[in-house]
Formats: structure tokens, C-alpha cells, sequence
């Protein structure tokens, strides 16, 4: 893991990265774990008009809803020698580790959205949305937030389980504290509050076709800060 580690920290993504992102219409949806990032991306892909991009994990297949995520489909499960070579040999945008696991897109996958003349979609954190932003500033993330602390403790909850899992929660709620923060200091996010999946991806399509303003208003930063507090108070008290 620490040669893994050593290896993200000083890659560089190759100049044909660059040129497939500078090409590429690229779309992001980033917030806390909870708040319907991947049911946005499914969203937009029944339309036809966008292709997912499946990254590469070195982390396990998990069961979401019952049903254990698959190969090729949800993501490209991988060991940490595998993400060695794809590192190695220059074939991947950018890499993170997170929650323990590597995270990483392959050139190939904005590529093949190229070839098929789509918008490339995928869910993202604030880490992969910087690697691609030093590639290209055309980018397009979208910020999701939950209307309300109770909303994302209830998601995250529902998802994770009270009981067995508080120690996920945490690490979920403290990865959180760093997107919020994230969003609070740079500009560059469209901030939308996903309280109705069919409006918030009728937003997102408003967005990508550049039929949204402004990115973010008061009121969404206002939220934001809420949910800052509330997290923090619910660290305090499950320390």
C-alpha cells in the first residue's frame, strides 16, 4: 500500500490525458456520501445523451440495495498490483486514495465517450475534481447538497445502519467536513439541493446545456455552513 500510495503522490498524468480532457464535455457530480450522486448519473444516462465513466478501485464489490455491485459495470475492480502497472504505465487521468482505497479513471473511458459523441458523467470527489481542473477548466461539477443535516444522517443511516456501522458514518461525515469545506472556498461549483431527483436532473441538464445561473446564491452557501455545524456537533458527540 505505501508504494501504491508513493506512486499516486507523484504521478503524472500523460500529455494524451490533457488532450482527451481538453476534448472531452465532462460532467461531475461531487457532495457527502448521501445526497444522490450516482442516481443523478442514472439518471441522465436513460436519456442517451451521456456515457458513464467506470473508474478503477482497488477496493472490494459492495452490495448497494440488496445487490452486490458488478465488474466493468459499477466500477473496474482492481489490486493494489494492478493499480501499480495502470500508474506505472501512464494510463490513468488522475488517481486518489480513499477511505483506504485507490480511485482512479482510465484516458480510455473519456475516450470512448468521445468516440460515441457523448457527455462523459460520473460521480466524484472534490480530490479528482482538482486533478481534473489542472487539465482542463472546462470541466463541468455539480455540487449536490441534502436539504438538511437530518436528510444526510437519515441517508447515511439508511445506508450504513445505525447500529453496526457508526465507525462508516463517522468516516463518511468527516470526508464530508472537507467537501463542504471545499465548496465554501472555491467558485468553480454549480450548487444545487437535491430534495426531488427529477427536478435536481433537469437542473444538472439546464447546467451542462448552459442554461443555468448563477452557480451558487446565498442561500445554498447558508446551507452549506449548516450542514458544517451540524456534522461538527455530531462528531463532538459520538467521540
Amino acid at each position: 500500500m505505501d508504494d501504491l500510495r508513493k506512486a499516486i503522490v507523484n504521478y503524472q498524468p500523460p500529455e494524451i490525458a490533457k488532450d482527451v480532457v481538453s476534448r472531452s464535455k465532462i460532467l461531475f457530480l461531487v457532495g457527502p456520501t448521501g445526497t444522490g450522486k450516482e442516481t443523478i448519473v442514472h439518471e441522465l444516462i436513460k436519456t442517451g445523451r451521456y456515457r458513464v465513466i467506470v473508474s478503477h478501485t482497488t477496493r472490494p464489490p459492495r452490495i448497494n440495495h440488496g445487490v452486490i455491485e458488478k465488474d466493468g459495470i459499477d466500477y473496474h475492480f482492481i489490486d493494489n498490483g494492478q493499480a501499480l502497472k495502470l500508474l506505472k504505465n501512464h494510463q490513468l487521468i488522475e488517481a486518489t486514495i480513499t477511505h483506504g482505497y485507490m480511485y482512479g479513471t482510465a484516458t480510455e473511458e473519456i475516450q470512448k465517450a468521445i468516440n460515441e459523441s457523448k457527455i462523459a458523467v460520473t460521480a466524484l470527489d472534490i480530490k479528482g475534481v482538482r486533478s481534473y481542473r489542472k487539465l482542463s477548466d472546462k470541466v463541468i461539477a455539480v455540487y449536490l447538497l441534502p436539504p438538511n443535516f437530518e436528510a444526510l444522517i437519515s441517508r447515511l443511516t439508511a445506508r450504513y445502519g445505525r447500529a453496526h456501522n457508526q465507525s462508516d458514518i463517522k468516516t463518511r461525515l468527516v470526508t464530508a467536513l472537507d467537501e463542504l469545506n471545499e465548496l465554501t472556498e472555491t467558485d468553480y461549483y454549480y450548487v444545487l439541493i437535491n430534495d426531488d431527483i427529477g427536478e435536481t436532473t433537469k437542473a444538472v441538464e439546464k447546467i451542462v446545456a448552459g442554461r443555468y445561473k448563477p452557480k451558487t446564491n446565498p442561500a445554498v452557501i447558508a446551507l452549506a455552513n449548516q450542514l458544517i455545524e451540524g456534522i461538527n456537533n455530531y462528531l463532538i458527540k459520538v467521540r
